[in-house]
């Protein structure tokens, strides 16, 4: 299930501006260790996140070539077995993303490319998008996939169109957010 939410440039600013700063020296387990009580409460503030939940790994920004789009969130892996044959998770996503064109005839877009095994153990991909075509709005996106063994993220500015352009999902490299194997 995909929910599509929409914020406001203030209220972004203002949920980025609850996250502490993370000095450059940090190791990645540090940065996420002292930001996750930020990030757990601005996503419950945003995301009506309850208490007793296994807290969100935050990501970001990314963003598109020429910075003309940004894109930021959490991650959460469940259910992970390093030790299995076949290392899956139950992952569930949020992103923000933010179109910093000064153009309506361009948009931005967020690109997830999720892979995972299928029910007779095959692998196999998905994507998910969420497309922001307004510098003044802010939407995000919510899913979730099981069987997940890796989630990578485009982040892309582009001429306004419905879908991403074969230039946006086929050029260049793609971020990973998450793997299951070691």
């Amino acid at each position: 299930m995909s929910t599509v939410h929409v914020l406001s440039a203030g209220a972004l600013l203002a949920a980025l501006a609850a996250l502490p700063a993370v000095p450059a020296s940090a190791t990645a387990s540090t940065a996420s260790a002292s930001t996750a009580s930020a990030a757990s409460a601005v996503a419950s503030a945003r995301f009506g996140t309850s208490a007793g939940v296994a807290p969100f790994d935050r990501w970001g920004p990314v963003y598109s070539p020429g910075r003309q789009a940004k894109a930021l969130g959490e991650l959460r892996a469940t259910g992970l077995d390093p030790e299995d044959d076949l290392p899956v998770a139950h992952v569930r996503v949020r992103v923000l993303l933010a179109d910093r064109t000064p153009s309506d005839s361009r948009c931005a877009w967020a690109v997830f490319r999720i892979t995972y095994y299928d029910d007779e153990g095959q692998p196999a991909l998905t994507h998910k998008r969420l497309r922001n075509c307004f510098d003044d709005e802010t939407p995000s996106l919510l899913f979730s996939r099981s069987d997940v063994t890796e989630v990578e993220l485009k982040v892309c500015s582009e001429a306004k169109s419905a879908r991403p352009s074969a230039n946006c999902l086929y050029s260049g490299t793609w971020k990973v957010l998450f793997t299951a194997f070691p």
